[in-house]
């Protein structure tokens, strides 16, 4: 794993949160390098309750989107409809969030935001093999050391309204 740089408000962080933030990013190199347009990044204890059409959800999201949440542990109650259909032009389906709503069990990743952190967090050198990657510098991050928070850091991120994941 690179060396993390971290502000000096971080020192609480914990070694998995650590492990975690840079599991993401590894998982948005691996992504960018193999040329994906987008890529969905779960956690481990994800589960995707609903089917999910990926080219109609995909076909709803906002153009500017770099990370499009689908799980969350605090959306706002009146925006969560679990009853919502994508067929519905008169729901809200997409909702812009600041980076105070955590939780990263499940999202989809741009391109352009898999650029956006790479380039941030790991420099110029972000096009090496990850193996070669010397370290993640997180002070350029204007948010909290919560690796969560850290992750959607200035990004065009939208939070779906709809229920497709749960976690356990």
């Amino acid at each position: 794993m690179p060396k993390i740089i971290s502000p000096m408000v971080c020192f609480t962080i914990t070694p998995n949160e650590y492990a975690c933030l840079a599991s993401h990013l590894k998982a948005r190199h691996t992504a960018y390098r193999n040329g994906d347009q987008y890529a969905i990044i779960a956690e481990d204890d994800a589960i995707i309750t609903n089917d999910i059409d990926w080219n109609l959800l995909m076909s709803t999201a906002p153009a500017d989107w770099d990370i499009l949440q689908l799980h969350t542990c605090c959306i706002p109650p009146h925006l969560n409809r679990t009853s919502l259909s994508l067929h519905n032009s008169d729901e809200v389906l997409w909702v812009q969030t600041p980076s105070i709503i955590p939780s990263a069990a499940f999202y989809i990743v741009s391109r352009a935001g898999m650029y956006k952190a790479l380039h941030r967090f790991i420099g110029e050198d972000f096009d090496k093999p990850w193996d070669q990657i010397k370290q993640l510098d997180l002070t350029p991050s204007s948010v909290s050391c919560h690796a969560d928070i850290t992750l959607f850091d200035n990004m065009h991120r939208y939070i779906c309204t709809q229920s497709f994941v749960s976690t356990e």
